[in-house]
């Protein structure tokens, strides 16, 4: 007993010392000052970095302005932020995480009395979106929402938009509208780059509507006018537009080699792997219309190891952008855990004080087992949960490799089934050209040659060595469809191993050497043979199984 007594003295003594030392305690939280100074202070910050191309250090930083935002209730900071945050991920390619933010930052401005007027922004943003997914309609409709709002308050946002709005017109067929819609903010005063997009445009217009001529007359002034200060500058982007424009109208005037002139200063004067993607494959097709065929495969192939980079590029972007999510995440994980922490400590330390002044007697006799019993406890279920957060942890790793595995090789796979289809379908285009030469076909060796290529073309048995191959990379993917699915047919399937890819329609149209349109019909034949409902995307329902 008396060494029971000294122990509980010594408790009590324990206890009250915690009581003198929670507040240095948690004075070691020290979170992020939730002050408006503080959110725009990082706002600004992440704007530098953003124009300075590091995303990373940009998405960080707003991250940690919409926490401050968002726990104040701060709404005008707030859908600003996420529009930020949307156009981050725009520009690395994470198109859905930048559909997601810019709808939020819609809700705020419509929920939001004060801020209703803001809304044509995110919309714009949305609109925007919808245009790069190539679904136009939809972008159409969010255009009309936003130039509902400001088209009464002249100026550089309503002259964007309504640019926006027209190029959408011009590529659902509604020229005219498109046209019309232009020349209504003709007049409006707006930033230089602003003013760009909407000449662009404008001879954009002309094209679709078959006014070459017209459109020649515009664009080449503004192409001779930017100087070379400002083609390496910030008007860089406008040049290669430009320079793109002018290139397509020689294109249709059949005047390649004035066409290859713009398109080959535009790849002097831009870094973007997209935009070299889109130069060489416009210079591929103007040296196959010049005839070089050789000239024209080199130039093919350069497209297609830039766009091996490119998505190289947005994998590394995206990553580091998940990678700032979760340090942020886990960053707001702390600050809300040591505040919980701060508040159980306090509370703890009031019902001690309280408990030991009521019950002191039966804390006496019972203390010392249950302290025992319950260190005992903790120790066990510690144990315990460590060794399955270590074992979950292993698992996880050992998933996410398998899986950047599997998706390396399926890539490689994908680039090198569409090189060999371009190749093929280049091949083949070039044969037929020779065999409507009348010299050609009066060339008996030449006339040899092309049946030698042609039966090299038949005996090419590259979709078969690919279905070998993904067989070897994703076994289990091919053997769970054809037993949900005993119905498909092997060029069902292996139609579909490009879909579980995510390759573009486009690309698959290449590779199969079908149009993009009978392409569409035969996933709608596909998704109606394995009873998907509309609901249901092709691809979303591959990566389920």
């Amino acid at each position: 007993m008396p060494a029971l007594a000294s122990y509980f003295k010594s408790f009590l003594l324990s206890i009250i010392l915690f009581c003198f030392l929670i507040k240095p305690l948690q004075a070691n939280v020290k979170p992020i000052e939730p002050t408006r100074e503080t959110c725009q202070k990082l706002i600004d910050e992440a704007n530098e970095d953003s124009n300075n191309n590091n995303y990373a250090g940009a998405l960080e930083k707003l991250l940690k302005a919409e926490l401050i935002a968002g726990q104040n209730h701060w709404n005008d900071n707030l859908w600003d932020i996420k529009n930020r945050i949307s156009h981050i991920y725009y520009d690395t390619s994470s198109f859905g995480e930048a559909l997601s933010y810019a709808q939020e930052a819609l809700s705020i401005t419509q929920k939001d009395k004060k801020l209703n007027e803001k809304s044509y922004y995110p919309l714009n943003s949305i609109a925007v979106l919808y245009g790069r997914e190539e679904k136009n309609k939809e972008a159409l409709e969010y255009y009309k929402k936003a130039y509902e709002i400001i088209k009464n308050k002249k100026g550089s946002s309503r002259k964007m938009i309504a640019s926006n709005m027209a190029d959408a017109y011009i590529k659902t067929g509604e020229v005219k509208k498109g046209l019309e819609l232009l020349d209504e903010v003709k007049n409006d005063e707006g930033s230089s780059a602003v003013n760009f997009l909407w000449q662009s445009i404008y001879i954009e217009a002309f094209i679709a509507n078959g006014q070459i001529t017209e459109a020649q007359r515009i664009a080449e002034p503004i192409y001779s006018e930017l100087t070379a200060e400002e083609r390496q500058g910030t008007m860089a982007h406008c040049f290669v537009c430009i320079a793109g424009l002018l290139s397509e109208i020689y294109e249709k005037l059949n005047q390649a080699d004035k066409a290859l002139i713009p398109a080959k200063e535009a790849l002097l004067h831009t870094e973007k792997l997209s935009d070299h993607v889109d130069l060489y494959e416009m210079i591929s097709r103007l040296y196959l219309q010049k005839g070089e065929y050789k000239t024209a495969l080199l130039y093919k192939d350069s497209a297609f190891i830039t766009k091996d980079s490119l998505t190289a590029s947005i994998n590394r972007s995206q990553y580091e952008l998940s990678k700032v999510k979760l340090n942020v995440s886990e960053y707001q994980n702390e600050i809300s855990k040591k505040k919980e922490q701060q508040k159980q400590q306090q509370i703890f330390f009031i019902v001690i004080v309280v408990f030991i002044l009521v019950i002191a007697f039966f804390i006496y006799r019972s203390l010392k087992n249950k302290v025992t019993g319950q260190k005992q406890q903790t120790l066990i279920a510690n144990l315990a949960f460590e060794k399955e957060k270590k074992e979950r942890l292993l698992a996880e790793q050992e998933l996410e490799i398998k899986k950047h595995e599997t998706a390396e090789r399926n890539r490689e796979l994908s680039a090198k089934a569409l090189y060999i289809s371009n190749r093929n379908e280049l091949i083949q285009d070039i044969i037929g050209k020779l065999e409507n030469n009348k010299k050609t076909r009066q060339n008996e060796e030449v006339v040899q040659h092309i049946k030698t290529i042609k039966s090299f073309l038949k005996a090419d048995n590259h979709l078969e060595d690919f279905i070998k191959h993904f067989e070897g990379v994703n076994p289990v993917f091919l053997k769970k469809l054809k037993e949900k699915h005993p119905e498909l047919t092997a060029n069902d399937i292996r139609f579909l191993c490009y879909i579980y890819m995510n390759l573009s329609l486009k690309e698959v149209s290449i590779i199969f050497s079908i149009t993009y349109d009978a392409c569409r019909k035969r996933i709608k034949r596909i998704e109606n043979r394995m009873n998907l409902d509309e609901e249901t995307s092709l691809y979303d329902y591959l990566i389920t199984i």
